[in-house]
């Protein structure tokens, strides 16, 4: 029988080290009307984003919108190309992923409050999208050991991969990684290369069982998955700052919330602070490891954080 919600959030939160997200104060129709507005919801394939936009879509339901919900965008017709063109009012979007990927910047800043004005403003003038309050949350791409590899080779920072032997070193990449985020950027961030490593290139959900199995020494991982966890990884962390922060935030077509911008800041406000990494990791948990329908999953949120009433 799987754990509800609260238990599962409770786990994560306490093996990070910190507590589950607190209680909104008041529902979100009692301080939301959105009543006559009609609203599209733009979502990726994978969990992450089929659940966040679930709950983007509840909460704006229960605000009185009218919403429809295209889920499972991919490519180039995706979700960033469909907010752009107008086709979606409402998304969620990370930083540091727009500055990068869509923005064509490939240097990310250095702390989450100057990568998000820096994305806010550019975003806002080239393609007329706003930027609401980011969440704690981040989803970074970053390396991780493998339960045997970490105990082997003993490096918990990537400037300590410098000193390791690399002659016999398994390194699995994403196949399509993004310009910032491969091996040759990271050597020159760091000072060394892989010289004599092994390098692979495979699926992204591939690369968590090859890493947890030992088939990869090293694996490059995204930090909101909860398969970190559940197959027991050991994230290097990033401490030249390579990867730089990117955070979650509600994005809206600029058109769509000057029409409603009071009640998009106040939808904000309410949603921002819940999301921190560790909820977004349980919430995906749900869906991806638990198999439960993501409108169920961000239905329970909803509940249990307040957003609606009991």
């Amino acid at each position: 029988m799987s754990r509800p919600l609260p238990v599962l959030l409770a786990v994560l939160a306490l093996a990070a080290g910190c507590a589950a997200p607190t209680a909104a104060r008041e529902p979100v129709a009692e301080r939301i009307d959105l009543r006559g507005a009609r609203l599209v919801v733009g979502s990726g394939r994978g969990a992450g984003q089929r659940t966040l936009g679930a709950l983007a879509v509840r909460v704006l339901r229960v605000a009185g919108a009218r919403v429809v919900h295209r889920a499972g965008l991919e490519g180039r017709d995706g979700v960033r190309g469909r907010l752009e063109s107008g086709r979606v009012d409402v998304a969620w979007q990370y930083t540091g992923t727009v500055w990068d990927r869509h923005l064509g910047h490939g240097r990310p800043v250095r702390d989450e409050q100057g990568q998000y004005r820096a994305v806010r403003q550019a975003d806002l003038r080239r393609h007329g999208i706003r930027w609401l309050e980011p969440a704690s949350a981040q989803r970074i791409r970053t390396l991780a050991f493998g339960p045997r590899a970490a105990g082997r080779f003993g490096a918990r920072t990537l400037s300590e991969l410098a000193r390791l032997p690399r002659d016999d070193l398994i390194v699995c990449l994403r196949a399509t990684a993004r310009p910032g985020e491969g091996l040759r950027g990271l050597e020159r961030r760091y000072g060394f290369r892989f010289r004599g490593a092994r390098v692979r290139e495979m699926e992204p959900g591939a690369i968590y069982e090859a890493t947890a199995s030992g088939g990869c020494h090293l694996g490059q991982v995204v930090t909101t998955d909860p398969r970190i966890r559940t197959r027991r990884l050991t994230v290097l962390d990033d401490d030249r700052h390579f990867f730089g922060p990117s955070n979650l935030s509600l994005t809206v077509r600029e058109a769509t919330y000057d029409a409603y911008a009071r009640e998009f800041g106040a939808l904000s406000d309410a949603l921002s602070p819940l999301l921190t990494t560790d909820t977004v990791v349980a919430l995906n948990a749900q869906v991806e490891i638990k198999g439960h329908p993501p409108g169920a999953v961000a239905a329970r949120f909803m509940t249990e954080t307040g957003l609606v009433g009991r």
